[in-house]
């Protein structure tokens, strides 16, 4: 936008400046359509001061977003940010055979813990890029949840919401089991 104003400050102040070598480099019509194409997506000021007003507006609401993210304080940053964590369980008979290995996915966020529905959540995730770390790292320390035992929420979670229901299931299962086992020895023995 800063490039449009100096443009047009330019075709105000140099009369010296010929639109025919322009003309000379696009076929007819076609810089007058991208022109037209470019302003439209660009600016709704009709005027130098319009557009004036318009960039310094731009300007201060991009200081105020940088100030709001450096800060921490951002609300919509602090709901969105979750935390992944997989979780392994492992249940085993008193004889250390396993008897399930399940891998799980804990999403956390500042005000939830859920389990991921998707089979492969890491999949809507990514690493941040360089330039993005150098951002994001330092306005972490700020945000206050991320520096509590985050880690010690998802393994409590995970133990109530995953684990207990998982052994309770397999209980239930190895009980079955072991009546039918039961009864057959009582079969055996009885005949």
């Amino acid at each position: 936008m800063q490039k449009i104003l100096r443009d047009k400050k330019l075709e105000t102040v140099d009369d010296n400046f010929d639109a025919e070598e322009l003309d000379e480099e696009f076929p007819t019509g076609e810089l007058e359509t991208r022109e037209e194409d470019l302003a439209s997506r660009i600016t709704y000021a009709e005027s130098l001061s319009e557009l004036q007003i318009e960039i310094k507006t731009l300007q201060r609401l991009t200081d105020v977003a940088k100030k709001l993210f450096q800060s921490g304080k951002d609300k919509k940053w602090n709901e969105l940010s979750e935390l992944l964590f997989y979780v392994e369980t492992k249940i085993s008979d008193g004889r250390e055979q396993i008897l399930s290995k399940r891998l799980h996915f804990v999403e956390l966020s500042q005000t939830t813990q859920k389990l991921s529905t998707s089979p492969a959540p890491y999949l809507d995730y990514r690493s941040p890029n360089d330039a993005e770390r150098e951002k994001i790292f330092p306005s972490l320390e700020n945000i206050a949840w991320l520096n509590t035992s985050v880690e010690e929420r998802a393994i409590n979670f995970a133990a109530e919401n995953i684990l207990k229901p998982l052994q309770s299931k397999i209980a239930a299962q190895k009980k079955i089991f072991l009546d039918k086992l039961e009864r057959e020895i009582k079969t055996r023995l009885g005949s």
